[in-house]
């Protein structure tokens, strides 16, 4: 008898596994598939417009409806680099590396508002909301520049390791970290 209700307590578990599992699976698949022909470096998501904001590496920068499963491009003429999005203000920061610049564009327009100079060959992007700042890693310069979102400026620059790289926000901990390319002058 006891023997049995260890059976059954087990087939019970086992099921309740295999149906948690299959729930699981159907909950992250593909939902659509867009041809949209090309290669995409970064990406950011605006989750407000649910759209998602890519650069396909020949100085496009797409723009994709996840809602209609439609996208548009709009030409920067450019060599674009990372991306960062500030969801209060409805703005992309985008790295202009051959330029050496960011731009910041409207997410309302899709129109470039704004043009801050930093370092040399900047790439990686990433948004602190909690600070209202934008963190742009400088490749050839081997610093970070500080932007302030209020008045699109740079604040400060930070002098980092060899060829710093890609950069991400850790909004719990308040941390970035950055990748440095080793080798790179």
């Amino acid at each position: 008898m006891r023997l049995k209700k260890i059976f059954s307590l087990l087939f019970l578990i086992i099921t309740i596994f295999f149906l948690s599992a299959a729930a699981v699976v159907n909950a992250v698949e593909v939902t659509a598939t867009i041809p949209v022909g090309m290669s995409f470096w970064y990406s950011v998501y605006d989750s407000g417009k649910d759209e998602i904001f890519m650069d396909n590496g020949n100085g496009e920068l797409l723009v994709l409806s996840a809602s209609s499963n439609s996208f548009s491009t709009f030409s920067m003429g450019t060599n674009l680099a990372g991306l960062a999005f500030d969801p209060a203000k409805g703005e992309i920061f985008v790295a202009n590396e051959k330029g050496n610049n960011v731009w910041v564009i409207s997410e309302t327009t899709n129109n470039v508002i704004a043009i801050i100079r930093v370092g040399n060959a900047p790439v990686g992007v990433a948004y602190d909301s909690s600070r209202g700042e934008v963190f742009v890693t400088n490749s050839n310069d081997n610093t970070v520049s500080v932007i302030s979102d209020v008045n699109n400026t740079v604040v400060a620059t930070i002098a980092v390791g060899n060829a710093p790289q890609g950069l991400a926000y850790d909004l719990g901990k308040g941390d970035f970290c950055g990748q440095l390319k080793s080798g790179r002058k």
